[in-house]
């Protein structure tokens, strides 16, 4: 699966690989590559799966770390949620202009690194837009919460 990583402004910076094997499944490579040589900087770049829309008469987006985490986010709360590919890509993510509300799916890690993440991006934004940190109740991701609930 490949996915578009683009800057801020819109521009492609990089492709995002995931390796599925033939019935979709994450396919079981020991070390995959997963983003191709990068044609600018990352610095705020996401991978925009679908364009922020109205939610109770304020423009609304998600954000992410992985795609699959987006994904599921987005199923589960029906807003829509950009991939910033990792914890530092949430930290430095960049809100698109006109964005009213910020909905934060960070990742609950042992190591405290998705909570950090959500709370950095969240401070850093609060003045800006209304924001809202969700994050899972058990440690994972959001696509661990949507497969616990006996998503396929």
């Amino acid at each position: 699966m490949l996915a578009a990583v683009t800057s801020p402004s819109g521009d492609l910076v990089a492709l995002h690989r995931t390796y599925l094997t033939h019935d979709g499944e994450k396919a079981p490579l020991p070390n995959p590559k997963k983003l191709t040589s990068t044609a600018g900087s990352l610095q705020g770049a996401a991978i925009r799966l679908t364009p922020p829309s109205l939610r109770k008469g304020r423009l609304s987006l998600g954000v992410a770390e992985g795609i699959e985490t987006a994904l599921a986010a987005s199923i589960l709360s029906e807003v829509p949620v950009w991939s910033c590919i990792s914890a530092n890509g949430l930290k430095s993510f960049v809100l698109p202009a006109g964005v009213q509300n910020l909905y934060i799916f960070g990742d609950r890690d042992q190591n405290e690194t998705g909570q950090k993440a959500a709370s950095i991006l969240s401070e850093r934004v609060a003045g800006e837009v209304t924001v809202r940190v969700l994050i899972p109740e058990t440690v994972g991701d959001w696509n661990d919460d949507l497969l616990s609930r006996g998503a396929r």
